[in-house]
């Protein structure tokens, strides 16, 4: 199948609304930078909460999707300096020292209550640090390192308050790198894994709708297809008048966009007679499944299957098709972090994996009888390539080789949990396996680990699984009680 960038809206190169900007994403950097895209609206509040993401080609042509991130420089002093969508170059500054007729962003408020609290001693929660610290002092004290994440779909790494475990299909946690240009990499060269695993192959699938604008209060999105028999007597009738109007806008040369001919009976790319029969007899009376086996099963639309969705809108489907989880999609981009590792396992400390670790994994699956996945969405999925025993035996081969070993980049989670038990929070492990220099791979094991490198660092959050912990707006989950509690003080006594 052909590949290429996608869009997740409907209409092409029109930014998002607010609503539909990834959880902490404030603004989108990309939409009036590319060619072709339309001017968005200045990012003027940052202290709705700041992801860290990056573009992998400059002027955000690697987000052309409807919900992809912003590309946020680095905040200095964690208050945020960033580029304003459209006009290239020009910086909207929210610095400390600004003077404001208005009152305290949520973000500055949220900074300063991170700001007071590692100001405490230890023993209190705090870090013991100066007044004066700030959210990179902070993020050193509680054991933060640089964590870079490249993916395929940044814009699905970050559908969440935190990254999901559940999606890591080679280790407990997504892999981070220690330097940009080495996650940038893989984001341009590594399929999305995490898709891949739930990708079963039904194209139907890959077209669908927010619940919420057919009518239902379900917060998922269902295909197309499905969302027929939500519509109204009227559209349904409407669509199954207009799909066999539906073709090429040179039907004789199958030439031309998709488009819907009033003035033809039949403007589709099979008979009457074949039309009725997928209509009634494949399709069961549904136009839109008819219209997908028509054009997109025959082959029809081999190499552009994405025009499925002008297919669907020619015949009058009404509501807005999104094509997030096509495997043509893409949204390529690198996560900048921070991963909180208190007590990793170093893959170059041979000490303690054969004194320690080795031994303890040989005690813990000597009876275990777990059994291999036939496939998974590529070679190191960690359920397919190794059961826990294979993978201990050849980590302690590899060990007696002198190797850099391969274990590292597929870890089943029964290795993980045993980790866990001997105290360690995550690995260190040396990248540049098959050639090429050696390179630092950070792998957490929790979500509670990561953060944005624009987050707070509040050491009374440091066990909380969101990204932006101590950086948002009120009412988004994001703030501290403490914050919470000066924003209902400062509105009761008109501070």
């Amino acid at each position: 199948m052909k590949r290429r960038k996608g869009l997740l809206d409907e209409e092409k190169f029109l930014p998002p609304l607010p609503e539909q900007l990834p959880r902490g994403a404030s603004s989108l950097l990309g939409y009036g930078q590319g060619p072709g895209m339309q001017v968005f609206q200045e990012a003027a509040d940052v202290g709705r909460g700041l992801f860290g993401a990056t573009p992998i080609i400059e002027g955000g042509e690697g987000y052309r999707t409807g919900q992809a991130l912003a590309n946020i420089p680095p905040v200095a002093a964690g208050l945020g300096v960033i580029k304003a969508p459209g006009k290239a170059g020009q910086l909207i500054s929210a610095g400390s020292n600004m003077q404001r007729a208005v009152r305290p962003t949520a973000q500055e408020l949220a900074l300063q209550v991170a700001q007071r609290n590692a100001a405490l001693p230890v023993e209190q929660g705090g870090l013991g640090l100066l007044a004066s610290n700030t959210p990179e002092m902070r993020a050193a004290a509680l054991g933060h390192r640089d964590y870079y994440h490249g993916t395929e779909r940044l814009d699905r790494l970050l559908e969440g308050k935190s990254f999901d475990p559940k999606r890591a299909t080679s280790g407990p946690m997504p892999y981070g790198a220690a330097e940009q240009e080495l996650a940038s990499r893989y984001a341009t060269s590594k399929r999305d894994t995490s898709r891949l695993a739930q990708d079963e192959g039904d194209v139907s699938n890959y077209f669908t709708v927010s619940a919420k604008d057919i009518g239902l209060r379900s917060k998922a999105d269902i295909p197309v297809e499905k969302a027929f028999y939500y519509l109204s007597p009227e559209q349904r009738a409407e669509i199954t008048k207009r799909a066999r109007q539906v073709g090429y806008e040179n039907p004789e040369e199958l030439t031309g966009n998709i488009i819907f001919h009033p003035e033809r009976s039949n403007a589709s790319v099979v008979s009457d007679k074949t039309f009725d029969y997928y209509l009634n007899k494949e399709a069961r009376g549904n136009p839109l499944t008819a219209l997908r086996q028509i054009w997109h099963d025959s082959g029809t639309l081999y190499g552009d299957e994405e025009k499925l969705a002008d297919v669907f809108r020619a015949a009058g489907f009404p509501v807005d098709i999104s094509q997030k989880n096509a495997p043509w999609t893409t949204a390529q981009g690198v996560f900048a972090g921070k991963a909180r590792l208190q007590n990793p396992l170093m893959t170059t400390d041979s000490e303690a994996l054969e004194s320690k670790v080795i031994p303890a994994l040989k005690e813990a699956f000597k009876k275990d009888r777990t059994v291999k996945k036939d496939y998974g969405p590529d070679q190191w999925a960690k359920d397919v390539r190794f059961t826990p025993k294979e993978w201990v035996n050849e980590l302690e081969a590899d060990l007696a080789a002198g190797k850099n070993s391969f274990v590292w980049t597929s870890i089943p989670d029964k290795v993980t949990a045993e980790l866990k038990k001997l105290g360690y929070d995550g690995i260190l492990d040396v990248g540049g396996k098959g050639g090429g220099s050696p390179y630092q791979v950070v792998i957490p094991f929790e979500a509670k680990q990561v953060r944005s490198k624009f987050a707070a660092f509040d050491p009374m959050r440091k066990d909380e699984a969101d990204l932006l912990a101590g950086i948002g707006t009120v009412g988004a989950g994001l703030l501290s009680p403490a914050v919470l509690e000066y924003l209902r003080r400062r509105d009761e006594e008109g501070m």
